[in-house]
């Protein structure tokens, strides 16, 4: 019965019950004691049972928080004060019955010794603290799908971060062309590598490469039937490659530089059975009539890049410019626009006069371009700067249509001297 006071009188012998889903925890706001009431629950039915006259303000039903995912709870500006009793802030369980939990009003969670917090994780989760002091005033401990992290030493919390190692399991490209990494003789990660340079060194070079020098080691997660290679500036024989145990780590055993990693699986999926995965069969084309601007000489830098179809890389020249010429080719595409680099192909620490692209299977490049000068080829240079594939025949003006068939990697379409020719359409065939 409400006694018109803002609370309900419960007298003994008076049965509630109501239904709640699994991992209910269900508490009340009593007057006198919560001891006036046995909670129980069975079956997906809770039964709060009055064994003393009092009275009720509320029933609370709470839900355990599972951090699953990567989190930073943010501790500066909490409003907590808890101390010596426990409390909850945002899915952590607060025990500071011989502590202190409270909001310093300064952008740190003041946490004495002999506190303990604890939340629910999934598998696999590393948690880390912010401490003002040393996070060595706080022991971490996992068991059981519960991390329990206890105060030993009076200290400040500004965040606790919860994460989850990335496994590659599927065909992915590294992008490290522009990492704005700076490591070197300490630990460190990027986009779920973990990078140790304690006796190296791994930074961005600002010119589309990172330097990765001898001793370096990078190491990741990846799914079973991982096939992993890199893209050298020099060769990727200065780097070893191992799987183990999940865990692929790549040393550098000389001084190099690296654009991409590429991790490729076969047909079969990562963990399962042959088959069980469809390759999809794309097309990436760059029509410099429909995809760029006309420009003049000197509208760009040397090395300067402009991102095409989410695909194609195009490393720009202070001599290159985009202008009109009208091309009508033999298979009726027809070109308003052509992409005259303005010089020939350099590859390396300021990459410029080419179209870069990387594909993760085989594919069969095109490539519609019409001659500068007489015998000045169209090439395809690799990663590493060398040509591996040539046009055939070069007459000045002339309009040409070559298809070549590439392997998984990273390519460049220019020109290795004298010189550039003109660019009106690249397209690039291939599976994902």
């Amino acid at each position: 019965a409400d006694n018109n006071g803002g609370w309900v009188q419960v007298n003994t012998g008076t049965i509630i019950s109501f239904n709640v889903a699994e991992g209910a925890m269900v508490s009340v706001t009593a007057y006198s004691s919560a001891d006036n009431f046995t909670i129980a629950i069975a079956n997906g039915v809770c039964t709060i049972t009055c064994v003393a006259n009092d009275y009720l303000k509320a029933i609370t039903v709470q839900y355990p928080v599972v951090f699953d995912e990567n989190t930073t709870i943010d501790l500066s500006a909490t409003g907590a004060n808890i101390q010596g009793t426990t409390g909850t802030y945002e899915g952590l369980n607060i025990d500071a019955t011989n502590g202190k939990f409270a909001d310093n009003n300064g952008g740190w969670t003041q946490v004495n010794t002999g506190t303990i917090i604890s939340f629910n994780v999934a598998e696999g989760a590393e948690v880390s603290v912010t401490a003002y002091s040393s996070a060595d005033s706080f022991t971490v401990a996992i068991a059981d799908g519960v991390c329990t992290i206890t105060c030993v030493a009076n200290d400040y919390l500004k965040a606790i971060t919860i994460k989850y190692a990335v496994v590659y399991s599927e065909n992915t490209t590294i992008d490290l062309s522009a990492t704005g990494a700076n490591i070197q003789g300490a630990i460190g990660a990027y986009e779920g590598l973990n990078i140790d340079a304690t006796n190296g060194k791994f930074a961005d070079n600002n010119g589309g490469w990172v330097q990765v020098n001898t001793g370096t080691i990078i190491s990741f997660n990846v799914a079973e039937g991982a096939e992993v290679s890199v893209t050298a500036y020099s060769s990727a024989d200065n780097f070893t490659i191992a799987i183990a145990d999940g865990v692929c780590t790549i040393t550098a055993v000389g001084n190099d530089y690296i654009k991409a990693i590429t991790i490729a699986f076969g047909t079969e999926e990562p963990g399962g059975e042959a088959g069980g995965e469809t390759k999809e069969e794309v097309t990436y084309v760059l029509d410099t009539t429909n995809d760029l601007t006309a420009m003049d000489k000197g509208a760009k830098a040397d090395g300067e890049t402009q991102v095409v179809a989410d695909f194609f890389t195009i490393h720009y020249s202070a001599n290159t410019k985009v202008d009109s010429s009208g091309k009508n080719f033999e298979d009726g595409y027809k070109a308003s626009q052509r992409l005259n680099f303005g010089g020939t192909t350099q590859i390396g620490s300021t990459t410029k006069n080419c179209v870069e692209f990387t594909v993760t299977d085989d594919a069969v490049v095109t490539i519609w371009w019409v001659a500068n000068k007489n015998d000045r080829q169209t090439v395809i240079f690799n990663a590493n700067g060398e040509v591996v594939k040539t046009t055939t025949t070069a007459e000045q003006n002339a309009l040409y249509i070559d298809s070549f068939e590439l392997g998984a990697g990273t390519y460049y379409i220019g020109t290795s001297e004298g010189g550039s020719n003109y660019l009106f359409k690249v397209e690039v065939e291939t599976t994902k």
